[in-house]
């Protein structure tokens, strides 16, 4: 029973954790959750900051709630 679980264990530490992939209109996700309307410039902008704050999540490792706050705080200059 100890061998199966220390088997079970090491096929689950074996596996590699892939992020999923960018959606490149993933920012559209963020308008229907907060029933926003937005003009074509506004929406521009929109899908710029979410491609621009994905990428920096994924560059830096870190969580895209973190990048904007440490950006307004002064960071990634």
């Amino acid at each position: 029973m100890e061998l199966l679980i220390a088997l079970n264990l090491l096929l689950l530490l074996l596996q590699k954790y892939e992020k999923p992939r960018t959606r490149e209109d993933g920012y559209k996700d963020l308008l229907t959750y907060n029933h926003k309307v937005f003009n074509a410039r506004q929406t521009q902008a929109l899908r710029s900051l979410y491609l621009w704050r994905d990428g920096i999540a994924r560059q830096q490792d870190e969580s895209t709630g973190f990048v904007v706050v440490f950006f307004l705080n002064g960071g990634y200059s």
